[in-house]
């Protein structure tokens, strides 16, 4: 239909700027699989070589489309290893449960290092003034 040629028509365009051995990566997600497969088809119908890799699976709240494209390479555009290490990244995550925002990045850790201070926006780590000062 029309959006098939919508994205053929953007795949194309950006095969024409891109070097000959360039790689792009598209993270999206997809209301259904025929969304997912009609993107993959339209990228393989203007030249490019990939796929589509789904991170968190199983969860489809969670699930994370990359649709992972590259130009006039003949191995894969992800190498095995490179597959082993996000796996390897996801169990990890999987293991350790953080299902705190802030605990995920960290941000719990960094903010009990050094000493305590008052004075310090919460949002953004700036010394605030002597007038905001409650302690």
């Amino acid at each position: 239909g029309k959006e098939f040629e919508v994205l053929l028509k953007f795949f194309r365009s950006l095969k024409a700027c891109m070097t000959s051995s360039g790689r792009a990566v598209f993270q999206f997600y997809p209301e259904n699989m025929e969304q997912s497969t009609m993107m993959t088809k339209a990228a393989l119908k203007a030249g490019f070589r990939g796929g589509v890799m789904v991170d968190n699976p199983d969860i489809k709240k969670r699930a994370k489309h990359f649709l992972c494209l590259s130009l006039g390479m003949k191995q894969s555009f992800m190498r095995q290893a490179d597959i082993q290490k996000w796996e390897d990244i996801r169990s990890k995550r999987k293991q350790r449960g953080a299902t705190d925002p802030a605990e995920a990045a960290g941000q719990n850790k960094r903010s009990k290092r050094g000493p305590k201070d008052s004075r310090k926006s919460r949002y953004s780590g700036r010394h605030r003034s002597k007038r905001f000062s409650h302690v």
